[in-house]
């Protein structure tokens, strides 16, 4: 009897030891099924990369809206001076660099006459835009910003973003005064804004910017220097084409 009983009591152990060795084995499982499932659900974050410098972020098609941009480049003689060509360039391109597919560009001189360089429906990458920019020479004699003002709001109504940013920048160094009808134009036009881009920190280049600001009441960038200005015009847009984000 005594030793069934010892027999008995074994047995018990062994199956108190097996259930312990069960309980602890299950619960060992589902901690590794909780953790390889918590890194399976974790959002992997995509980058979109520059041609041409991989080192550079696009604008995010989540946080900015499409972009239509016209620039307007004054390439009259004064533009040749000082190294104006050289600091707008730079900042010109460092916006480039961060554009996207969604966003279309233009590019529209005017001197002695207007001519458009340069329009994509779809930018898909800055060299060929960046190479035509490093031939732009400022050789005019006159500067017909009325004209190029015309043809600037003609390109960006044609190529018009609904739901984006449409926006003129026009380019200039010196003091000017535009006529009557480009005036009801460009204050007639809410849907496109003009930006005043002023290069340099002349006499004339206060006078244009005091006259964009004060007498047109519309916003203005000055380029003075690359240490400085280098990321004006980029920092312009990535302003203007935020979304608007709806907190409920």
């Amino acid at each position: 009897m005594c030793s069934l009983i010892s027999l008995l009591r074994c047995a018990g152990k062994h199956v108190l030891l097996l259930s312990v060795f069960v309980i602890v084995a299950l619960s060992s499982r589902q901690q590794i099924f909780k953790k390889s499932k918590k890194k399976k659900d974790q959002p992997v974050a995509v980058v979109t990369l520059s041609s041409s410098d991989t080192s550079v972020r696009r604008l995010s098609v989540q946080e900015y809206l499409p972009n239509n941009i016209v620039f307007l480049l004054d390439v009259s003689n004064s533009m040749g001076n000082e190294n104006k060509i050289p600091l707008l360039q730079k900042s010109m391109e460092n916006l480039l660099e961060k554009l996207r597919p969604v966003d279309k560009v233009s590019l529209i001189t005017f001197g002695n006459t207007v001519d458009e360089l340069y329009s994509t429906q779809s930018f898909t990458s800055a060299d060929s835009l960046k190479k035509l920019i490093k031939k732009i020479r400022s050789t005019a004699s006159a500067t017909n910003i009325n004209g190029g003002i015309d043809k600037g709001y003609e390109v960006a109504l044609k190529n018009f973003s609904a739901r984006g940013n449409n926006e003129i920048f026009l380019i200039t160094d010196g003091e000017f005064k535009l006529n009557k009808n480009t005036v009801e134009l460009v204050m007639n036009t809410g849907q496109v804004r003009l930006t005043g881009v002023v290069v340099g920190n002349n006499k004339d280049a206060q006078a244009a910017l005091n006259y964009i600001r004060n007498t047109l009441k519309l916003n203005a960038v000055q380029l003075v220097s690359e240490v400085t200005d280098a990321n004006a015009l980029l920092d312009n847009i990535k302003k203007n084409s935020l979304a608007q984000v709806k907190i409920n």
